[in-house]
């Protein structure tokens, strides 16, 4: 029976302990601590960007919250606010301010119209300041998922359930998945993602790892190791290696050697997780074409550490033009109310839950 695996943040969670989205914030602020004492390039830019993050949450947070709440109640407080911990919402309203600013008109019954316009979120900084705050989010965001510490078994729990031909669409950007699949010789990054890189020929492959892929990985928001070439020159690259010079799939290339100088900052083309979904990078587009059709053709889906919130229309589209509501849909998440919002979207009542990984593939 075909299946397609789809897999979220607390996949990885789980499997290497990475973060969960609202555990970013506090991720960032970890590397700075770390890092600080260290005298490279890199890492006075992490405490750098990690110093730019924390003082603009706080001025969003005096602003959008603070400040309102005592004006309007007097003794009022915004205790349980969970601003900083939510980035998916601080990056959409970033780029919804980036997109442009909005305009309203009020037209009333005797047809005079008013200027209904309100200012933007943000409208206190200047576009090159949310530039350089998204810029700074995206660095630490890459370094806080880069080369995690796998925990081999739970990994091995998971491929387990693994067949060849079965698909896997993720929205995490860590390599835990294809460096797995690859070191099994079950997947290559040539023909395993779904989409070409540009420099990227079937001669610069080593003759060993000239195989075809058993798994496609689709990754819908991107992957740490895609680069972007630039607007004028679009399309992707694929980097081979690690910032420490280890290569990222060992033995892959004829011939391949590690930037002379370790990254300073990263300028992957990858969507960040914002609501508004970016999708100039045309293989990217590719990508979430692939995983619908994935979707639509497996007869199981079992969705893992995933939670679909609803703010996200591209997702929620995606589960809910698949034709899932007929398919067998298995749930892993320790969060069972997840199980409710999946039904509602795919039309789905039939699903089956567990909670954990292990408890999946001892059903």
């Amino acid at each position: 029976m075909s299946k397609c695996f789809v897999l979220g943040a607390g996949f990885s969670k789980a499997i290497a302990n990475l973060p969960l989205m609202k555990e970013l914030t506090a991720s960032f602020q970890s590397i700075r601590d770390r890092e600080k004492a260290k005298s490279s390039a890199i890492n006075k830019n992490l405490v750098k960007w990690v110093d730019l993050i924390n003082k603009r949450l706080e001025d969003f947070e005096q602003e959008f919250f603070v400040k309102p709440c005592i004006s309007k109640i007097p003794g009022m407080t915004h205790i349980d606010c969970d601003f900083k911990e939510n980035i998916e919402a601080v990056l959409s309203f970033i780029d919804l301010n980036l997109s442009g600013k909005i305009h309203a008109t009020v037209i009333y019954e005797n047809g005079k119209t008013a200027d209904f316009t309100k200012r933007s979120l943000f409208s206190n900084l200047l576009e090159e300041d949310l530039v350089d705050l998204r810029g700074a989010i995206k660095n630490c965001i890459y370094f806080s998922l880069i080369q995690p510490q796998v925990k081999p078994d739970d990994l091995e729990l998971f491929l387990q359930t693994l067949n060849d031909g079965d698909q896997i669409v993720t929205f995490n950007y860590d390599l835990i998945i294809e460096t797995a699949l690859y070191k099994r010789h079950l997947w290559n990054p040539f023909d395993g993602y779904g989409v070409k890189f540009q420099t990227l020929q079937e001669d610069e492959i080593a003759y060993s790892r000239r195989f075809k892929s058993k798994n496609q990985l689709f990754k819908l928001h991107g992957s740490l190791n895609w680069e972007g070439l630039s607007i004028h020159k679009p399309g992707l690259l694929l980097e081979s290696f690690y910032d420490n010079g280890t290569s990222i799939f060992p033995g892959y290339l004829m011939e391949a050697r590690p930037r002379k100088y370790p990254r300073v900052s990263h300028e992957g083309d990858w969507i960040l997780p914002t609501f508004i979904k970016d999708f100039s990078v045309p293989e990217l587009l590719c990508v979430w074409n692939s995983a619908s059709e994935a979707l639509r053709m497996a007869q199981e889906v079992i969705v893992i550490g995933y939670s679909m919130p609803l703010a996200d229309q591209a997702a929620c589209i995606l589960f809910g033009t698949t034709e899932i509501e007929q398919k067998h849909l298995f749930i892993i998440n320790p969060d069972r109310s997840v199980e409710r919002r999946f039904s509602q979207i795919t039309g789905n009542e039939n699903i089956h839950y567990y909670k954990s990984i292990e408890e999946f593939v001892r059903k």
